[in-house]
Protein backbone atom coordinates (compact mmCIF):
# COMPACT_ATOMS: atom_id res chain seq x y z
CA UNK A 1 0.00 0.00 0.00
CA UNK A 2 1.45 3.32 -1.43
CA UNK A 3 1.35 6.65 1.58
CA UNK A 4 0.52 9.66 -0.22
CA UNK A 5 1.90 12.97 1.52
CA UNK A 6 0.78 16.31 0.05
CA UNK A 7 2.77 19.24 0.90
CA UNK A 8 1.94 23.13 0.59
CA UNK A 9 3.72 25.04 -1.59
CA UNK A 10 6.72 26.70 -0.87
CA UNK A 11 8.63 28.50 -2.46
CA UNK A 12 12.88 28.82 -1.15
CA UNK A 13 14.70 32.18 -0.60
CA UNK A 14 17.25 31.36 -2.91
CA UNK A 15 14.91 30.91 -5.84
CA UNK A 16 13.41 33.96 -4.94
CA UNK A 17 16.60 36.03 -4.87
CA UNK A 18 17.69 34.10 -8.36
CA UNK A 19 14.34 34.99 -9.81
CA UNK A 20 14.32 38.48 -8.90
CA UNK A 21 18.15 38.69 -10.19
CA UNK A 22 16.90 37.84 -13.49
CA UNK A 23 13.53 39.84 -13.88
CA UNK A 24 16.08 42.88 -13.22
CA UNK A 25 18.49 41.64 -15.49
CA UNK A 26 16.14 40.98 -18.35
CA UNK A 27 14.62 44.77 -17.59
CA UNK A 28 17.67 46.08 -17.64
CA UNK A 29 18.53 44.36 -20.66
CA UNK A 30 15.47 45.62 -22.49
CA UNK A 31 16.54 49.38 -22.51
CA UNK A 32 20.17 48.77 -23.17
CA UNK A 33 20.53 45.95 -25.83
CA UNK A 34 19.64 45.23 -28.65
CA UNK A 35 15.79 43.99 -29.75
CA UNK A 36 17.59 40.52 -30.15
CA UNK A 37 18.83 40.46 -27.01
CA UNK A 38 15.70 41.02 -25.31
CA UNK A 39 13.59 38.50 -26.94
CA UNK A 40 16.05 36.31 -26.02
CA UNK A 41 16.45 37.37 -22.07
CA UNK A 42 12.20 37.10 -22.26
CA UNK A 43 12.30 34.02 -23.18
CA UNK A 44 14.83 32.50 -21.12
CA UNK A 45 13.24 34.39 -18.29
CA UNK A 46 10.07 33.58 -18.92
CA UNK A 47 11.64 29.46 -19.69
CA UNK A 48 13.42 29.80 -15.61
CA UNK A 49 9.85 30.98 -13.88
CA UNK A 50 8.16 27.36 -15.70
CA UNK A 51 10.80 25.43 -14.38
CA UNK A 52 11.21 26.93 -10.76
CA UNK A 53 7.66 27.38 -10.09
CA UNK A 54 5.36 25.62 -12.75
CA UNK A 55 7.46 22.11 -12.67
CA UNK A 56 7.53 21.67 -8.68
CA UNK A 57 6.02 18.34 -7.20
CA UNK A 58 3.61 19.01 -4.93
CA UNK A 59 2.96 15.30 -4.40
CA UNK A 60 5.03 11.83 -4.13
CA UNK A 61 4.49 8.31 -2.70
CA UNK A 62 6.50 6.72 -0.35
CA UNK A 63 6.28 3.28 0.01
CA UNK A 64 6.63 1.57 3.81
CA UNK A 65 9.45 -0.86 4.03
CA UNK A 66 9.14 -4.28 6.06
Amino acid sequence: MEEVKEFKYRINMATIIFLGALVFYTVFTAFTQSMQSTIVMVIFTALCFIVFIGMRPYKYSIQKRN
